[in-house]
């Protein structure tokens, strides 16, 4: 999709360089640039393409519908356009029964439509599920199909649900391939540095953040400062800001090293969607970072961010609720957790149940089973909603599990397993008040 415009990149370079105009440049000059540029637009294709988080199919070039459907797609936030790409995409599927994309694209569509159509959405979300199968069918390993459905299914039904009726292919897709939470700057060795250093970042005790991690989030703001309207590079400094800050909230040092990182976390992340509004890691992780800094503020301060939290976290969920694990499912559970009713009722206007963000965290761990804040998130919901036995099964699953079984989570998994314990202490605290054996 990205080299679509290839050609137009192409001419508008060697326009600019005079390679039509000036005789004295060599063939092998060309030649060794037009390279260079098919070199570089593969690289850039190869890391939009091969990221773990991507959940969008790719958009063919086998038909000039196609080409009008991507100009269609670049304009689609929001709910726009749904009803035309879909009537578009079913011209393609006529045309092409035993294309893939065609009905990757059908189910994609649907479940966009379905969530905007909230507890309206059902039959989209039926016809979204019955479009993943047919892509299944035509490739088995498939792994936009497989997201579609478990994109789909906290809105069909529950896990019992989920497992019964597509039990054999979440077991055998399942677990999903984790990594990094924002696509990689292939050949920037700036990058490359902060990241080798940022990967080192899990002490060798449970409360500890390395110097090599800390060094690599100062080589990240660097990289960001030193290349201001680049997204990814402001993107990764939002990423690393929030997480560290995380960190420093785990181990009782929200306020004096925890709002530094979230500080500059936004910071980065308004650089970014400066850069695309629509950019959802900047939006995810600049928006996490604005809920820790008023976490613990009075529920009049919450009020003043709360319509600013919901509207980016409803955007997530909708256009990728898969991304980070879930991770939108995750905000807008704390989002409720936090707010109480009023968050709540905001959230259900939306279309988005507590019923559904308890539904999307269950397929979370299913899929993700080393990703300790979607059972989290779980006990957190359970807890609010007074179902304390519920609430303590899952959290007797987060103690029971290892920490450190995936390297690119290591540092938050700790982190939840701190948190885990004040919803164990307030449950035990609930038991205390009524008289219950602890």
């Amino acid at each position: 999709m990205l080299c679509g415009g290839f050609y137009k990149m192409t001419h508008s370079f060697l326009a600019q360089k005079g390679f039509f105009f000036r005789k004295n440049r060599s063939i092998l000059s060309l030649l060794v640039t037009l390279i260079s540029l098919i070199v570089l637009c593969s690289a850039v294709n190869a890391a939009e393409t091969e990221w773990e988080w991507r959940s969008t199919p790719e958009i063919p070039q086998y038909d000039e519908k196609w080409r009008r459907f991507e100009e269609m797609w670049a304009k689609h936030w929001d709910g726009k356009n749904i009803d035309d790409m879909i009537a578009l995409i079913t011209q393609l599927e006529t045309d092409y029964p035993e294309k893939i994309e065609p009905k990757l694209w059908q189910g994609k569509l649907n479940v966009l439509k379905g969530k905007s159509k909230g507890k309206a959405g059902e039959k989209s979300f039926k016809l979204a599920e019955a479009y993943a199968v047919a892509a299944n069918k035509i490739d088995p390993e498939n792994k936009i199909a497989f997201k579609i459905l478990i994109d789909v299914l906290p809105y069909i039904g529950d896990i019992d649900y989920a497992k019964s009726v597509h039990g054999a292919w979440i077991k055998k897709a399942a677990p999903l391939k984790s990594g990094h939470v924002v696509p990689p700057m292939t050949g920037n060795a700036e990058w490359e540095a902060a990241l080798a250093l940022w990967d080192q970042r899990a002490g060798s005790a449970i409360d500890q953040i390395t110097p090599e991690g800390l060094e690599g989030v100062e080589k990240f703001n660097q990289l960001a400062n030193n290349n201001p309207k680049d997204l990814l590079a402001n993107a990764w400094a939002c990423r690393v800001n929030y997480d560290t800050g995380q960190f420093y909230t785990s181990v009782g040092k929200h306020e004096e090293k925890g709002f530094p990182h979230y500080t500059l976390s936004i910071q980065y992340g308004e650089k970014a969607l400066a850069i695309d509004p629509n950019y959802l890691p900047a939006k995810y992780w600049s928006t996490i970072s604005q809920a820790r800094l008023i976490q613990k503020k009075s529920i009049l301060h919450k009020a003043k961010y709360i319509n600013f939290m919901m509207e980016n976290g409803l955007f997530g969920q909708r256009e990728d609720c898969l991304y980070n694990y879930f991770g939108h499912s995750l905000a807008l559970a704390t989002m409720i957790t936090n707010g109480g009713w009023a968050a709540e009722k905001g959230i259900s206007m939306a279309g988005v149940e507590i019923e559904t963000l308890i539904n999307q965290l269950w397929i979370a761990h299913t899929v993700y089973p080393t990703k300790l804040y979607a059972l989290y998130g779980l006990a957190d919901l359970y807890n609010y909603q007074k179902n304390h036995a519920k609430a303590q099964e899952v959290l007797d699953l987060i103690f029971s599990m290892d920490a450190d079984q995936d390297p690119f989570i290591t540092l938050e998994n700790r982190a939840v397993v701190r948190f885990a314990k004040e919803i164990q202490q307030d449950i035990d605290s609930k038991k205390k008040q009524r008289h219950e054996p602890m």
